[in-house]
């Protein structure tokens, strides 16, 4: 088995390869499907140092060639081509330097012209395939980022929200992992949660106007290798992974008593439902009273933090419990189906990473979830999980027999 010295000179080897000129297009296909091979084994070599021009570059030439697409070649094998060099791009971007995030925003700006959509579109789609997100780059793109998704004309599509949600999923990831610098989610989760609920689609009393549904902008053929996961369903579970990750730890003086291994009855699970409740709703006074009349102090910020995003996620999970129930099924159930399950399935996957390793701290908030915090998060998904199981709509209620499946390792008393 070769060392880590000699992966990153195959790597190296083989970037250089796949961004040669004059390569014919099924050697540079083969190419860069090996160099994505060799990088996604290699995950950990974090001394590998890769330059980013050439792939942009190489992007750019062959997405939208300055001559127009040869009418000889067969689209099939272009778009392969394409695909292949956006996989290897997602691999080779861990190996950017901080400084790239700078370099990138700088090259992209002549290109981001509203007057030609294609390319507009195709620049946001290398932007968010190719930042880098580990270190301390993030605060050198975020802003600019920001800027531009909510900055310019493109409002409410789905596609083109699922590009910056993936990007901050990625960037939640890394810091979540401890390989980025932390990052003050507090003012992004209102812009997220309203994000969340266009992609979901829920209709509001009548039919939602043109402002609130996701538009039906699609990106051209041309460009849509670097759209391959910028779907609905991916940019909800973005989103989902936003969501997660980015729960902060209730702080607490004393962590209250474990829930009963086993309920009598229903009655006996309402009732502790309803005390987790009305604990949170006393939290939630305090903090609005140390916001209207006194600036808290540090820890009481965190408090005060830390129930702000509880009560939102409550929010968000209460507007969209009308819709699984059985009797109320429509256009919006698949996205529904799929955003329940993504919540769960990562709530699971946040617990079970830091179960794993107790010794570090939850890069999102000074403490991992508490047996409380894990009890009140499979206490918010329950009604919901148990209604849509029962829907008319079979993609709903797969999604949320898959949910189900989830929220048992979290609470299995409870379900």
């Amino acid at each position: 088995r070769p060392d880590a010295a000699s992966r990153a000179g195959l790597a190296r080897l083989l970037f250089r390869v796949t961004t040669v000129a004059g390569l014919p297009p099924s050697r540079r296909q083969h190419a860069a499907a090996l160099l994505s091979h060799v990088l996604r084994r290699s995950k950990h070599m974090h001394a590998l140092s890769l330059p980013w021009q050439p792939l942009w570059e190489l992007l750019l030439e062959h997405h939208l060639p300055p001559d127009g697409p040869p009418t000889y070649a067969s689209r099939a094998g272009v778009r392969s081509l394409r695909a292949e060099l956006a996989r290897a791009a997602s691999q080779c971007r861990r190996h950017f330097t901080e400084e790239a995030a700078t370099e990138m925003l700088v090259a992209a700006e002549p290109l981001l012209c509203p007057h030609d959509p294609a390319r507009f579109m195709l620049v946001a789609g290398m932007l968010s395939l190719m930042l880098p997100t580990h270190g301390a780059a993030s605060r050198t793109w975020l802003p600019a980022v920001l800027s531009l998704w909510h900055g310019v004309g493109v409002d409410g599509s789905a596609e083109y929200d699922g590009l910056w949600l993936g990007l901050l999923g990625r960037l939640v990831k890394d810091e979540f992992y401890g390989h980025a610098v932390r990052v003050d989610w507090a003012p992004l989760l209102p812009m997220i949660h309203s994000c969340c609920l266009r992609l979901l689609r829920l209709p509001g009393g009548q039919e939602a106007s043109a402002q609130l549904r996701p538009s039906v902008l699609r990106a051209p053929w041309e460009i849509l290798s670097v759209f391959e996961r910028c779907g609905t369903s991916d940019a909800l579970r973005a989103a989902a992974r936003l969501l997660i990750l980015t729960l902060p730890a209730v702080p607490t003086s004393a962590e209250p008593p474990p829930p009963p291994p086993f309920f009598a009855d229903h009655s006996e699970a309402a009732a502790w439902r309803e005390t987790q409740v009305a604990a949170a709703s006393e939290e939630e006074e305090c903090a609005a009273a140390a916001e209207g009349h006194h600036p808290p102090a540090a820890g009481t910020c965190a408090a005060v933090a830390s129930v702000r995003a509880w009560t939102q996620l409550r929010q968000l999970l209460r507007c969209i419990e009308p819709y699984c129930h059985p009797s109320n099924s429509g256009s919006w159930s698949s996205e529904v189906g799929y955003f329940l399950q993504a919540i769960a399935q990562f709530s699971w996957w946040r617990v079970r990473v830091e179960r794993s390793r107790p010794e570090a701290p939850s890069a999102c908030g000074a403490l991992p979830l508490g047996a409380r915090d894990v009890w009140a998060l499979a206490c918010a998904l329950e009604p919901l999980i148990t209604q849509a199981r029962y829907s008319k709509s079979g993609l709903l209620a797969r999604c949320a027999d898959s949910a189900a499946k989830y929220a048992l390792r979290l609470a299995p008393e409870l379900l």
